[in-house]
């Protein structure tokens, strides 16, 4: 049985080398709109909420890390939405369902009205299974950058 727990932004750096595996996943994804080291920075500073998911009765009685999330909470005009900033694990199938429960039962405890996300179009279909309508489409267009800029960052 899989578990779900927020981390404390003080605790971060105890479960960090646990699911640093997962979010160097997400980096590739994010096409240079976070790192490693970004996340990681905004989490213990309490910019991001973390969430890990585990079974308690891994290998030798030892928790087993098997995915995370990043949340935060936006404030619009008229609603507050709890914001799935990142996700990533194995098995997806396996926990999806109790990440999901235990983020919409935190976010209505947070006077939040739903939960939102920007993802792949992969998860289109996971999502769907567990309430989540599609509601738009992120469009992208990048520019060439002069190669005396790119060398800035």
């Amino acid at each position: 049985m899989m578990l779900v727990s927020l981390v404390l932004p003080a605790d971060v750096p105890k479960v960090w080398a646990k699911i640093r595996k997962y979010v160097a996943n997400v980096e590739g994804m994010s096409r240079g709109r976070a790192t490693v080291t970004s996340i990681f920075t905004d989490l213990v500073q309490g910019r991001l909420m973390l969430w890990v998911v585990f079974d308690p009765n891994g290998q030798n009685k030892e928790a087993k890390f098997v995915a995370f999330a990043c949340t935060s909470i936006k404030e619009y005009p008229s609603k507050r939405m709890l914001h799935v900033d990142f996700v990533g694990g194995d098995k997806v199938d396996e926990w999806l369902g109790i990440i999901n429960e235990t983020l919409s039962s935190f976010g209505a405890a947070q006077e939040c009205v739903g939960l939102e996300a920007v993802g792949r179009r992969g998860w289109k279909h996971l999502a769907k299974k567990h309430g989540w309508n599609p509601r738009y489409t992120l469009f992208e267009k990048m520019f060439k950058v002069p190669e005396q800029l790119t060398n800035l960052h």
